[in-house]
């Protein structure tokens, strides 16, 4: 029952997102270091799951650019875990990202990391009343890169 609620409490604050910032960080100089911020419109689709819009910019040492991004929020209430989906494809053509289970009171980690190329992406997710903190560790032999998500209520 606990993860039953903490899971309703997750979708609840997310269905209350508006607005994001975001940091990046690198072992290397190139384009990952920087800092981001925009507004999030939510969609709800047939199935109750939240599709986010996301539109702002990101700010590194080349410059000042518009970021777009598309995101799908799935939740799976019987085995109490989240989908992340991200939508660069369209609806119909969906990169999953990962599953997300609750390890402890209102932090949420993904179950496998998500692979893409040579990186393994993971994420770790503190649900709170006035924010969302979404963090991002991507890894390969060489590379460690961090983007730190902050999604306001």
């Amino acid at each position: 029952m606990k993860l039953f609620m903490e899971l309703i409490f997750c979708k609840t604050q997310l269905s209350l997102i508006r607005n994001y910032e975001f940091y990046a960080t690198s072992n290397k100089n190139d384009g990952w270091k920087g800092i981001g911020q925009g507004t999030v419109r939510i969609e709800i689709d047939q199935l109750g799951n939240f599709i986010f819009f996301e539109d702002g910019f990101f700010e590194n040492s080349r410059g000042k650019f518009t970021s777009h991004n598309i995101y799908r929020w799935s939740f799976k209430y019987l085995n109490n875990s989240i989908s992340l989906e991200h939508l660069r494809f369209g609806v119909e053509n969906p990169v999953f990202l990962f599953d997300m289970v609750c390890e402890q009171d209102s932090l949420w980690s993904s179950k496998c990391p998500h692979l893409c190329d040579r990186d393994e992406y993971h994420a770790k997710m503190l649900v709170e009343n006035s924010c969302i903190k979404l963090e991002w560790d991507i890894i390969n032999n060489k590379d460690y890169n961090r983007i730190e998500y902050k999604y306001f209520l």
